[in-house]
């Protein structure tokens, strides 16, 4: 197991991870002066191609704090304007295939609520098939 330090305007963050594939989002600044809570979103899953997922994608947040007030928490949804934020409790697993937007944003102890982000996970666990027609169809020789 491989331990990774990210700097976020002065917090440190400790990533551990074990030979998945991670992909962090938007790990920055709330605000322009660089106060409040940051969150990076964590996708680990097979990497296909063009940003797909070849399997079902584990999602994680990690979340500091700039002001020093502490993070009170992360929260995320899957839709922009019509459902209730959902407090992060730990990492679930995607296996919807086709694209899914994932909205987060994390709330610090100041109550400073950061930004909401965005991220979009794509799966394609379906593999290509090929069908063909012969055109004209063969004679009686196979040709």
């Amino acid at each position: 197991m491989a331990n990774r330090t990210i700097g976020a305007r002065g917090a440190l963050l400790a990533l551990a991870f074990a030979g998945a594939f991670l992909v962090l989002v938007g790990l920055g600044a709330a605000r322009a002066d660089g106060a409040g809570p940051a969150t990076a979103i964590i996708l680990a899953g097979t990497p296909g191609e063009n940003g797909w997922y070849t399997s079902d994608v584990n999602v994680s947040f990690v979340a500091a704090d700039t002001s020093g007030a502490g993070i009170n928490h992360t929260e995320y949804r899957f839709y922009l304007n019509d459902s209730p934020w959902i407090i992060y409790k730990g990492p679930f697993n995607l296996s919807q295939e086709g694209q899914t937007a994932i909205y987060y944003r994390s709330v610090d102890n100041a109550s400073t609520v950061e930004p909401v982000k965005t991220a979009i996970v794509k799966i394609d666990r379906t593999p290509p098939a090929i069908s063909y027609v012969l055109t004209p169809a063969p004679n009686a020789n196979g040709w």
